[in-house]
């Protein structure tokens, strides 16, 4: 092994380089690279590492980390993309994580994996906070994080986890958007209002020249179509996204079940949901005769957007958002359909089952419109119906003395006894006084 500083011309003069370069002949092969220390016993140290790491490698011995460690760290951004999309998760989830994880490189330039620290990490996530950014838009640039860490450590990059310390925000003291169920009628006047909506706007736009006959069939279609999605969304809890890829073979009328499938489902699994029979009905009804089985239900020129399902729910007077904050939009309509369990009393293991959450505490949580549930009524239930509380909210009975026991004193009582208890100053005198009395055993 040779440590030298290498000679170079500039202007004329010859001159050395400030920083020491290692060279050594291994494996019958002349190497040399650059420590990137000025400081000579520095180099030294940093060209035994790189010497010992080529011999390791001459000899097939080759470390993954020492190889992950040399790469930039945009290349390992490359790769988890790569992974991503080669595990099928959807171009949503992908496009969500990589945008977090590139702003999170971009604000703090990490430029190897050996940069990536926890206390940055957690500086750029208390920054973003603020008033465009809630606890639970800041927790989703937390995620990115830390599947990152847990990717690289998985593939044998890095040792250990860089983001591990990182801790969540508490997104209950923070939500910036909170949905709200509806009501049964306002659902029907939704429903209602769909169906209308785009003959009757047509109609007022076109004034003059009117609506003709086979705009007007293709109009009431459209809202039917709509009124449908709706009523499906509301009575399934189906999400858009699997009602907008939902086909007429995976709805099953005569058994009653709709599949949802694999590439559509939130969970990539294969899933059914029981239908309604009234839904059933309103399907075959719509039902196109020349339908094929794998045409879309709801065809995407009918699709409504979410500026298209704003404008039904203004014609059908339902506010955007009330005086909570609270607001409707799509993603409402399932909301609605689980808080309709629950006022039906179903049980929350069920309306877990028929939302398909993982776990009950989201169906309950977040799923869950305590405003349609009466609260009132079953806190009454429990005392009217002998509950625990009965006995305890119930008059007490009259006790009765037992045999032998003092009396009970009221504060009455106490005061009389009390006085006659009293007894004057010259009572002694007085009683000296007084006669005697004969009497059996006693004295004259």
């Amino acid at each position: 092994m040779t440590l030298y500083r290498p000679q170079y011309t500039r202007d004329g003069k010859r001159t050395k380089a400030r920083v020491w370069h290692v060279r050594a002949n291994v494996g019958g092969r002349k190497r040399q690279k650059s420590t990137g220390c000025r400081d000579k016993r520095a180099a030294e140290e940093k060209a035994r590492a790189i010497v010992r790491r080529w011999e390791r490698r001459a000899a097939g011995m080759r470390d993954p980390f020492e190889d992950a460690q040399a790469l930039p760290l945009a290349g390992h951004v490359a790769d988890f993309e790569s992974v991503l999309r080669a595990r099928g998760v959807s171009e949503a989830h992908v496009a969500d994580r990589m945008t977090h994880l590139r702003a999170f490189v971009a604000e703090k330039a990490p430029r190897r994996l050996g940069d990536l620290e926890p206390a940055s990490a957690s500086e750029w996530l208390s920054s973003i906070k603020g008033p465009k950014l809630g606890a639970r838009a800041v927790n989703k640039r937390y995620q990115a994080l830390r599947q990152f860490g847990r990717w690289l450590v998985k593939s044998r990059r890095l040792t250990h986890d860089p983001f591990e310390t990182l801790k969540p925000l508490n997104e209950d003291t923070d939500r910036r958007r909170v949905r709200r169920a509806l009501s049964a009628g306002e659902l029907a006047q939704l429903l209602d209002a769909a169906a209308r909506r785009p003959l009757e706007f047509a109609q007022k736009q076109r004034v003059t020249k009117g609506v003709s006959a086979a705009e007007e069939i293709r109009l009431r279609a459209l809202g039917r179509a709509r009124a449908l999605l709706y009523a499906m969304a509301a009575g399934t809890g189906l999400r858009r996204n699997e009602l907008r890829q939902l086909r007429w073979c995976d709805v099953d009328t005569t058994g009653l079940w709709v599949r949802v499938c694999a590439a559509s489902a939130k969970s990539k699994r294969e899933q059914r949901v029981p239908l309604r029979q009234d839904l059933a009905e309103a399907l075959d009804a719509f039902r196109p005769g020349d339908a094929a089985a794998t045409d879309p239900i709801v065809p995407s020129r009918f699709y409504p957007t979410s500026r298209t399902f704003q404008a039904d729910l203004e014609a059908a007077k339902i506010q955007l958002k009330d005086e909570e904050g609270r607001v409707v939009d799509f993603h409402a309509l399932r909301v609605t359909f689980v808080s309709s369990l629950a006022r039906a009393g179903v049980h929350p293991r069920t309306a877990q089952a028929l939302a398909r959450h993982a776990n009950v505490e989201t169906t309950m949580k977040h799923y869950t419109d305590l405003r349609l549930l009466d609260l009132h009524g079953a806190a009454e239930a429990v005392v009217s119906g002998g509950g625990v509380l009965a006995p305890m909210l119930a008059p007490a009975p009259a006790a009765t003395p037992r045999r032998g026991a003092l009396p009970r004193v009221t504060s009455e009582g106490a005061k009389a006894a009390e006085g006659t208890r009293q007894t004057p100053r010259n009572s002694r005198s007085e009683a000296s006084n007084r006669p005697m009395l004969v009497g059996s055993g006693g004295r004259t």
